[in-house]
């Protein structure tokens, strides 16, 4: 291959992410992995529907030579901790939070996802299906707030999410 040429192995540098399981890709976000005030390690994440990846290193490409250099590594979460919507993924002081399919995912700096929405489990769970990607969240004075239909709303694309619950981390 010439130079610079991308790996065939990962396909002109696309990198394969849900693919076994043909889903979209929902959110993606750079997290880091170390504690504040520690030196800055970091990681892409990348989310399905269902499942978590942690993408480190740097993509595959070949040298003059036609070695081939990078690092790139995709690990799929043995934890099935997907995301619904992009707009739920917050990153805090204490790590990062999101809303999956069936519960509220808290991920602190160098660990694995952990449920912490339990008591809401069931509001989420009956959120329309189609509509998962209208969910949003944002975090604000130590509080995570999501926002989420209200039961009986709508639902259509236009109706605003009009239930929020509210994440106290003091």
């Amino acid at each position: 291959p010439s130079v610079g040429e991308n790996f065939p192995a990962i396909g002109t540098r696309d990198i394969m992410v849900g693919g076994d399981e043909l889903e979209d890709i929902t959110a993606v976000a750079e997290l880091s992995t170390s504690a504040n005030g520690s030196p800055e390690q970091s990681i892409v994440m990348a989310w399905t529907n269902n499942h978590a990846y942690m993408l480190l290193g740097e993509p595959l490409e070949t040298t003059e030579g036609g070695n081939v250099i990078g690092t790139l590594q995709v690990n799929k979460l043995n934890i099935a901790a997907g995301c619904v919507s992009q707009n739920t993924v917050c990153r805090t002081p204490y790590g990062t939070f999101w809303c999956g399919r069936d519960d509220v995912w808290f991920m602190p700096f160098g660990s694995l996802p952990i449920r912490v929405g339990t008591k809401i489990r069931p509001y989420i769970q009956n959120q329309p299906a189609g509509l998962l990607w209208r969910l949003h969240a944002e975090y604000s004075n130590g509080m995570y707030m999501l926002a989420m239909f209200k039961d009986g709303q709508g639902p259509s694309v236009y109706d605003p999410c009009g239930a929020q619950f509210w994440l106290n981390l003091k």
